[in-house]
């Protein structure tokens, strides 16, 4: 028992050695902690000349994140964030020096806990690099001409008074800590994180490039007493919110709801909602904007829509020719609509039309096909029912 008890005591601890190792080796092989604080929007400018510089913080995780104590350091200051900092979910900190910002913001001109540095203009280029308060690298970037540049790597300490104090080394330019963009000073250019990625833009061209959303269709209508908005998205980019709004002169929009878009997106995503309390016989125009998590918005061309029933909502008919048929059909609304052509055991033979319908207007199918003699059925389905209409190929 004793020999078994010893053999038990140093395999758990080898076992508690190889785990310490494993985890150390993966902390020094990656100096990047996992976190939900990163930086999105950097547009260095000329600090205390053209007062553009901006950070702009992103918290992309599910609750509230304290922010005290993080520290940011750049070539031009070191900073220190306050206590009783926040960033609430999907919510943007901007750091600018002398400069109004919408929502939560810290004005590095009036800030107290701000150490102003001083460094030679003779190298192009700048750095953010941030830490948590516990001084572990969050983020870190820098851009200049080459990569080997002698301002990393920088190292340096600063007292806010005789308790608060720190030092500092910042890695070098070589270091996997870095993300990198190969370019020199100039007050316009602003990057931009998208996808994990550095792109570089104009400091208001990015939203005009990257438009929240790119919309699609946008149809809606009046049914069983409430009015059904559908539209789709193309594109999304760093979206926030739609958002929902109902007018009756096209000039007074009035906020109704928002929705959860999917933030980021290259394929075609769709989104339905609902509009209760209508008042049945009104007429009004809704419209849809996309808001991005900068505060940009891209808004949909209106619809007008009358909260009234149409006895007929779609019909569809197969006119004989001197061929195989014609297939005529009409919709009320602009909606996606998709025709088959279905054998006479009801099996999928042909899709003859699978897209948009606009509104009001007829529509004509000639079927080119070449069918055999026998029953057949044209299957249409809207985007709330199916219709069907029997056809027949005589010999």
């Amino acid at each position: 028992k004793e020999e078994l008890s010893y053999y038990q005591k140093n395999m758990m601890q080898r076992v508690f050695f190889l785990l310490l190792i494993i985890v150390l080796s993966g902390y020094l092989c990656n100096p990047l902690i996992a976190q939900e604080i990163s930086v999105i929007r950097y547009t260095p400018g000329f600090v205390k000349n053209d007062k553009r510089h901006k950070i702009e913080l992103f918290n992309s995780g599910n609750s509230v994140t304290d922010i005290s104590g993080y520290v940011l350091i750049t070539r031009d200051y070191i900073v220190k964030i306050p206590k009783g900092t926040f960033i609430g979910s999907k919510e943007i900190f901007t750091i600018a020096y002398g400069k109004e910002t919408k929502g939560k913001s810290l004005d590095l001109l009036n800030c107290q806990t701000l150490f102003n540095r001083i460094y030679s203009k003779k190298v192009e280029g700048n750095y953010f690099i941030l830490y948590n308060n516990k001084m572990k690298i969050l983020d870190a970037f820098y851009y200049s001409f080459l990569r080997d540049v002698p301002f990393l790597p920088d190292s340096g300490f600063f007292a806010l008074n005789e308790k608060d104090f720190l030092s500092f080394y910042i890695p070098s330019g070589n270091a996997k800590v870095w993300a990198y963009y190969s370019i020199g000073d100039d007050p316009a250019i602003s990057f931009i994180r998208q996808n994990n990625q550095w792109q570089i833009t104009s400091i208001n061209r990015y939203s005009k490039l990257n438009p929240p959303a790119k919309f699609g269709e946008f149809t809606g209508r009046f049914n069983e007493g409430q009015i059904i908005l559908k539209w789709s998205t193309t594109e999304e980019n760093n979206c926030k919110r739609f958002i929902i709004e109902k007018s009756y002169d096209l000039e007074k929009f009035v906020l109704l709801d928002q929705v959860e878009p999917a933030v980021n997106s290259k394929t075609r995503k769709t989104y339905t909602y609902y509009c209760l309390p209508v008042k049945k016989g009104e007429t009004a125009f809704y419209r849809i904007s996309a808001e991005d998590i900068f505060g940009n918005q891209g808004t949909s061309k209106p619809v007008e829509i009358k909260a009234s029933e149409i006895p007929v909502e779609f019909s569809i008919d197969v006119l004989p020719d001197d061929k195989q048929g014609i297939i005529k059909f009409y919709s009320a609304y602009s909606q996606k609509t998709t025709i088959k052509l279905l054998s006479g055991t009801m099996k999928t033979l042909y899709t003859l039309f699978d897209d948009m319908v606009n509104a009001e207007s007829e529509n004509l199918i000639r079927i080119t096909k070449v069918l055999e003699v026998g029953k057949y059925y044209v299957v249409a389905e809207t985007e709330g029912k199916r219709f069907w209409k029997p056809m027949e190929v005589q010999p």
